[in-house]
């Protein structure tokens, strides 16, 4: 059985790696460990797979660390019977395999001690007098002879197999009533893509409707900057880990501030950006961050951004601020004591330039 950590934040796990269960399991425990020694605080999404090659995870869920006691195979089972939910046989089929990938006994529910007297022992115990009599039982007439019966054998048929046989018939029924009948059941059980964003079920959305999931993604992106919250950034993190998109990392990028990364991603797919005026805009605006304004002009010509354009202009309005208070400290300073409240108000005013710039 294997792990994969999709959403990784405040822990050091590898990300989207699927590994052997023991050994995520260890990285688990070693990362609860230090939470737990330094009193920080970190959560995990996990997906659990049969095999490596499975694409389609059979369980998924989500840690908060640190926690007084790690039992990952406990956790998972805790999590199935939540709100009093029972275990189906698929279920402890599943459960039982994911303790065995761990070499660790499954506890026991505990049971009803039966009454275990004397009396009820005695009762228990088979009469060997009776027991004689059944053997020894003959038919009245001579010509009725005792021929014992050859006992049966016992056909066991496992739980794959039984799943198969039900699938089996239960196709056999669809065909039956009609195959005209089958997509309309299954379209009146599928949720829209209208609904499913409506109620912020984005994985869900990206899985059922795969063509939508530049949309979706843009959709959570636009929420990220509206909210300014880390649950928004999130959102967006777990959905691009699950579903990669075109401009995913992109505007991760952007949301993070971290501009030099966005200019390399924006430079290993020029041409996807070329059609998109407000990433393009925001192009131009990471190369003011990085001190390029010559680029962040020719983006300002290419599409003709107006909000580029105001960018640049504040830009370099700072830029000249910052140049005239440098050349004006150069000549107070030659005569300090004298010019001392004048370079002490040009510094402030230089400081000030300085953030605004920053802050830009």
């Amino acid at each position: 059985m294997y792990i994969e950590f999709s959403y990784v934040d405040g822990l050091e796990l590898p990300k989207n790696k699927k590994l052997k269960l023991v050994e995520g399991i260890l990285l688990l425990e070693r990362q609860n460990k230090e939470c737990t020694m330094s009193g920080e605080m970190g959560s995990v999404n996990y997906e659990l797979y049969f095999s490596e090659e499975d694409e389609i995870d059979v369980f998924g869920g989500m840690l908060d660390f640190p926690m007084d006691t790690f039992n990952f195979p406990l956790l998972v089972e805790q999590e199935l019977t939540a709100d009093g939910a029972k275990l189906t046989p698929e279920i402890e089929e599943f459960l039982t395999s994911l303790y065995k990938a761990v070499q660790q006994k499954r506890p026991r529910k505990k049971r009803k001690v039966t009454d275990s007297s004397p009396i009820a022992e005695s009762q228990a115990v088979s009469d060997p007098i009776k027991e004689q009599k059944k053997e020894s039982t003959v038919s009245k007439t001579a010509d009725e002879v005792y021929v014992p019966k050859k006992p049966r054998k016992k056909i066991r048929i496992s739980k794959k197999t039984g799943i198969v046989v039900s699938v089996f018939f239960l196709c056999l029924l669809l065909g039956v009533l009609g195959v005209k009948f089958v997509p309309k059941l299954f379209a009146d059980q599928t949720p829209s893509y209208e609904e499913l964003i409506k109620e912020a079920k984005y994985l869900e959305a990206g899985k059922t409707f795969p063509s939508q999931q530049e949309e979706i993604e843009q959709t959570l992106y636009e929420q990220a900057l509206e909210n300014q919250t880390t649950q928004s950034k999130k959102e967006l993190e777990l959905f691009q880990s699950k579903y990669p998109t075109t401009f995913g990392e992109f505007d991760l990028s952007i949301l993070n501030k971290n501009y030099e990364e966005a200019l390399q991603l924006y430079k290993k797919s020029e041409k996807s950006f070329k059609n998109d005026s407000d990433r393009m805009t925001l192009v131009g605006y990471c190369y003011l961050k990085k001190d390029k304004p010559k680029e962040a002009k020719e983006i300002s010509r290419a599409t003709k951004s107006v909000e580029l354009e105001k960018y640049v202009y504040q830009y370099e309005q700072y830029i000249a601020q910052i140049n005239e208070y440098e050349k004006q400290l150069t000549e107070l300073k030659k005569d300090p004591v004298k010019n001392r409240d004048k370079i002490e108000k040009t510094l402030n005013d230089l400081f000030d330039t300085k953030e605004e710039l920053v802050n830009l």
